[in-house]
């Protein structure tokens, strides 16, 4: 019995460390190449497959594909977009056909593995800027404050010997009392 609840404990804590992108997809990516690299020269990484994420800023239906414009977060280990403020620029999102801009809607959390297919220059204000263009090959939208589940530390409780909740920081995502949510 204890052997079984071991297992099913150990099973679940492990099935909330999946990372956004699937295995197959990331032994495909060039882990070398940073965000700030790309942003320089987007042409020397032509036709390489890297991950990335951020905050959708506007998603524009065309025929036949649809552009997603993104403002670039840093991921953690998950592929989780962090802290919006240490964002390093903007990057377009091509995708086949047609998605729905209510779903891929400004503010949601995405993370993708695209193909570097090149630069399109946009206005951003006043001035044009030069966005480093991914064609789609594996996206992962957010859900609602999904990703910011591990950012925040929650209270999780405990109870004590007296049988009064206690709580407790954990900045991991999870609670260590896995089996005690």
């Amino acid at each position: 019995m204890h052997v079984r609840l071991l297992l099913l404990a150990l099973a679940l804590f492990l099935s909330g460390c999946a990372h956004a992108v699937s295995y197959e997809m990331r032994q495909k990516v060039n882990k070398d190449i940073s965000f700030p690299a790309i942003l320089r020269n987007p042409e020397a990484y032509r036709g390489e497959t890297v991950i990335l994420g951020g905050k959708i800023i506007e998603t524009i239906n065309h025929e036949g594909n649809t552009v997603i414009k993104v403002l670039q977060i840093p991921l953690d280990f998950y592929g989780v977009p962090m802290e919006e403020e240490k964002s390093q620029g903007r990057f377009l999102i091509t995708m086949t056909g047609y998605v729905d801009g209510e779903v891929y809607s400004r503010g949601k959390m995405i993370t993708l593995a695209g193909e570097i297919i090149g630069t399109e220059m946009e206005p951003v204000g006043e001035t044009q800027y030069a966005y480093p263009v991914l064609q789609a090959k594996e996206v992962h939208l957010w859900k609602d404050g999904a990703a910011y589940y591990h950012l925040y530390p929650r209270p999780y409780r405990y109870w004590d010997w007296y049988g009064y909740p206690l709580y407790h920081p954990w900045p991991y995502g999870g609670s260590p009392f896995f089996l005690f949510p």
